[in-house]
């Protein structure tokens, strides 16, 4: 019979062997129901109306994978249309504000390298990022020490004197967010797309860093 089957499961015969634990601590005087008995009741309800605690945590992983995921789509979504706008922007500046300066043969067959792998090569195309950025600060020399100085607060230091458009401040922190958690989040995988998506948005940023105010001269 079926109840008799489902008797004999282990979530069953828990809460049965905890149920006799607790009439023996009521039947004897000598053995009180104390804190011990009120937790084991506990164990046996939740045993009982919840007989598989595993599908449940499942479930709850489930559900906060999913919502990862559509976080993350929403970022990028929002990451597109800021690079999109920084991208117009800088199209309609006067030539004499900004100069662009190309990228150098070597990186520019490095990005074809990476598109071959696109979570190494989004890695990658971070530390270009970094790269260039650190590059700019020598470039205006803007510390006395570019190393200990984190890129975020140099974008921030190079938007703030104009010498980089402004777009490029919040774009760049926001690119760094996403990225962090894509690259670092160890338990959801992300599709190539979505990395895809992720690794043409870096280049892009770094093809917008080429922009940059000329030098004065005296």
């Amino acid at each position: 019979m079926k109840w008799v089957k489902n008797v004999f499961q282990i979530p069953y015969l828990i809460v049965i062997f905890i149920c006799l634990i607790i009439i023996a601590r009521i039947v004897w005087p000598n053995i009180n129901y104390d804190d011990t008995s009120f937790y084991l009741t506990l164990l046996a309800v939740i045993i009982f109306v919840i007989p598989n605690i595993g599908e449940l945590f499942s479930r709850i992983k489930r559900l906060k994978k999913g919502d990862f995921e559509i976080e993350l789509e929403s970022k990028l979504d929002s990451l597109t249309e800021k690079t999109e706008k920084a991208e117009e922007d800088i199209e309609k500046l006067e030539i004499e504000e900004f100069e662009f300066k190309s990228k150098p043969d070597e990186i520019r067959k490095r990005i074809i390298e990476y598109t071959k792998d696109p979570r190494g090569g989004l890695i990658s195309i971070a530390i270009e990022i970094n790269s260039m950025i650190s590059k700019l600060a020598t470039y205006y020399q803007l510390f006395k020490n570019v190393k200990h100085i984190s890129p975020i607060r140099t974008i921030d230091v190079l938007t703030n004197r104009g010498l980089v458009p402004n777009e490029l401040q919040s774009l760049i922190r926001d690119f760094w967010i996403v990225r962090n958690q894509a690259v670092h989040s160890s338990e959801f995988q992300l599709t190539n797309q979505q990395l895809y998506r992720l690794l043409d948005l870096g280049i892009r940023i770094l093809d917008l860093l080429s922009y940059r105010k000329p030098m004065t001269r005296k």
